[in-house]
């Protein structure tokens, strides 16, 4: 049978030998950060569910609240438009699974950047919709309050003990920012929230780890495919994500009411 995880794996070592390529071409720090930006994005839409896609941009929401540009925006089923992955595009935050930063060397400064962008995001309202139903564990709940926010390097600058310090005292003075950090070939930084969720970290006694875990780890994508699967929040949404941003927030009739009297035909002449 053949092994997923041998063929991660081999994946893992196919982006690495794509960013020495790239840095092999290019010169220019911008250019080379969205080749590598493009990298990720390809290899999420091999390895997405087919109702999903993955482009870039920024977010707004029915306020006109918005985020900062995003390298990574991942959309569901009910997000209203469709973009090619290469333009930027504009996002509604109700349509919205996922969202991620590239980082070709991520160093303290990235980090601390993409935290501050992270809290952006987390002021931006969703508007659940009439009907909305969802089932989920209760340290999931904060993902369809503000989605899911990571942060993929293909290097890193500093320590995996230094990313887990930052993430830490940023969690201890803002509350929820990023949810987790992947470098390749180095290791990961997840937040297990209350350690209740649908991805739990479980110690030898039985024992759940909440907050912060950091571990070394040289196998990284089969980490980041599996949380961003168990984490990206799945419900039935009833009403459209569009109309609210363009006519307001729409009235749903109250039990009782008089249905609505069709418009009669025109008479002939």
């Amino acid at each position: 049978m053949p092994d997923l995880k041998l063929k991660l794996a081999a994946i893992e070592l196919k982006l690495a030998a794509g960013l020495e390529e790239i840095r092999a071409e290019l010169n220019h720090k911008g250019n080379k950060g969205s080749r590598v930006e493009e990298e990720l994005r390809t290899f999420l839409r091999e390895h997405l569910p087919k109702n999903y896609s993955c482009g870039q941009g920024e977010i707004i929401d029915s306020t006109g609240a918005n985020s900062k540009q995003i390298d990574v925006i991942i959309t569901n089923q009910y997000h209203p438009f469709n973009y090619s992955g290469a333009i930027p595009g504009l996002y509604l935050i109700e349509g919205i699974a996922a969202v991620g930063e590239v980082k070709s060397i991520l160093d303290r400064k990235e980090l601390e950047s993409a935290i501050s962008n992270a809290l952006a995001l987390r002021s931006l309202n969703i508007d659940p919709g009439v009907g909305t139903t969802r089932s989920i564990a209760s340290g999931d709940a904060r993902f369809f309050e503000s989605p899911p926010y990571f942060v993929f390097a293909f290097e890193s600058s500093i320590s995996i003990d230094l990313v887990d310090e930052i993430l830490v005292e940023a969690t201890e003075k803002h509350g929820r920012t990023v949810d987790a950090v992947f470098i390749l070939n180095r290791g990961h930084s997840i937040d297990f929230g209350d350690g209740n969720g649908s991805i739990i970290f479980q110690l030898g006694d039985g024992s759940r780890v909440p907050g912060w875990l950091t571990r070394p780890d040289s196998k990284i994508l089969i980490e980041f495919l599996g949380w961003l699967h168990a984490c990206m929040p799945l419900f039935d949404r009833k009403s459209p994500v569009l109309p609210p941003y363009l006519f307001g927030k729409l009235a749903p009739l109250q039990p009782g009411a008089p249905p609505i009297a069709p418009i009669p035909p025109k008479k002939k002449i």
